[in-house]
């Protein structure tokens, strides 16, 4: 089973976003340069997808403008205008007739950069189902409306968003099995998530697909702001501390003072090439040591403070740091290879993890990575950082 075509929810009013969408609907709102569905079709290029329909209502003509100004070849997209009064479901029933078996259904103001290829594997395990793309959220972003079992099957589908035990999101990225769908009759105001959805749950028909990296939309005004941050062409990278970036103490000992930080080599070159190539810098480590008692938090930022400076005066920067100061037996969520330090630093720099990259050296650096989807690197002893972060710029740049 494979999944080529790809439909594009986009035929709301957008009230919310007033009074920009007087002009224009919210998917063709401009985000760092361009209409945000754009960077949607754009993901949908890098996965192979072969045949995008976009459903318009709102000011369809635009849509239709849109597509006949854009310059790609390797993909067919086709805009089908929809009378504005159709509801979510009623888009998708109306034109049946043309959807493929299996089909990627995606809101035209959310996007969410995840790996569509794992999405679909993940989907390739189930049969005659929807699949949810559901967003963990871990740091109050949103509002939660799913509740998931251990199968990964959703129990509950809040459209009214008032269960406050929830916490995964509905994020608008649906893995389709046209067969689900056939015996939902047509009427206009047909709702997707309220007449659709909600009854495929209770038949357990739908099922998720987990991830933390965080969404953005253009749902509001707040959110519009979230969307152009997170979608604008900053470049971040993930460094671990100790054996990264400087020399580790031995076994069971942590640098207490400043006088005990050694780099290694090539490690301050290889912040100043982040530095001259606009990468922003964020560590992330752990220092169990403030949590035996071993040395002080006060003590820890000291250091940190005297890193920085050392990086500066090698034309470097250490941007961000984010520190565990537990104890490994407190558990906490902070810890790697717990991703609490990562979603920190997401909430705060509104981050895409597809667009990162983490260097460490540690088995529990390739597990945080691992579970947040982030491309890993590992710093082996006998490695140089500068080269490898030299490899990275390259392979980005073909």
């Amino acid at each position: 089973m494979s999944i080529s075509q790809a439909v594009i929810l986009a035929g709301g009013f957008g009230k919310r976003l007033g009074p920009i969408t007087a002009n224009v609907p919210k998917p063709l709102v401009k985000v760092a340069g361009q209409p945000f569905l754009f960077h949607l079709i754009k993901q949908l290029k890098r996965e192979n997808f072969t045949e995008i329909i976009i459903l318009a209502g709102y000011k369809s003509n635009l849509f239709v403008d849109m597509i006949k100004n854009y310059e790609e070849t390797s993909i067919k997209i086709k805009v089908i205008e929809q009378p504005t009064n159709f509801g979510t479901g009623a888009r998708i029933v109306h034109i049946m007739s043309q959807l493929n078996e299996n089909f990627l259904l995606l809101y035209g103001d959310n996007y969410c950069g995840i790996s569509i290829k794992k999405l679909i594997e993940a989907f390739k395990k189930r049969s005659n189902i929807i699949q949810l793309l559901a967003y963990e959220d871990l740091i109050n972003f949103s509002k939660p409306n799913l509740d998931i079992d251990n199968n990964s099957v959703v129990t509950i589908y809040d459209t009214e968003r008032k269960n406050k035990n929830l916490k995964y999101v509905d994020v608008g990225y649906m893995c389709v099995n046209k067969n689900v769908l056939k015996n939902i009759s047509f009427f206009e105001n047909l709702s997707l998530s309220k007449d659709v959805l909600s009854n495929l749950v209770k038949s357990k028909k739908i099922c998720a697909y987990k991830t933390y990296n965080q969404y953005c939309t253009v749902g509001n005004m707040q959110r519009l702001q979230h969307a152009r941050s997170m979608l604008d062409d900053r470049k971040f990278i993930f460094l671990d501390r100790d054996g990264v970036l400087n020399k580790k103490a031995n076994k069971g000992q942590y640098i207490t003072k400043i006088e005990d930080i050694e780099w290694r080599e090539g490690s301050l070159e290889a912040l100043s090439i982040l530095k001259k190539n606009s990468f922003e810098t964020i560590v992330v480590t752990n220092q169990a040591g403030i949590g035996r008692g071993i040395v002080s938090e006060n003590t820890v930022q000291d250091i940190h403070s005297a890193m920085c400076e050392q990086a500066r005066h090698a034309g470097g920067s250490l941007d961000y740091i984010y520190m565990c100061p537990h104890h490994w037996e407190e558990k906490c969520f902070c810890r790697k290879p717990k991703p609490g330090m990562f979603l920190k630093a997401q909430k705060d720099l509104c981050l895409d993890f597809s667009k990162l990259i983490f260097v460490g050296d540690q088995i529990v650096d390739r597990e945080a990575a691992e579970t947040l989807q982030i491309k890993y690197l590992n710093l082996e002893p006998d490695e140089k950082l500068n080269k490898k972060i030299i490899q990275v710029i390259q392979q980005m740049e073909k």
